[in-house]
């Protein structure tokens, strides 16, 4: 049990890395197409 916890640890620490890294990227790509929609 103990294992199954600290595995699900590492991947929700990954993922939310992993997330946040997408989100910034994504920030920028709009701020880049919002000025050329406008």
């Amino acid at each position: 049990m103990d294992e199954r916890n600290e595995l699900r640890r590492k991947y929700i620490d990954s993922f939310k890395s992993n997330l946040r890294t997408q989100l910034e990227n994504i920030k920028f790509v709009d701020e880049e197409e919002g000025e050329g929609k406008n």
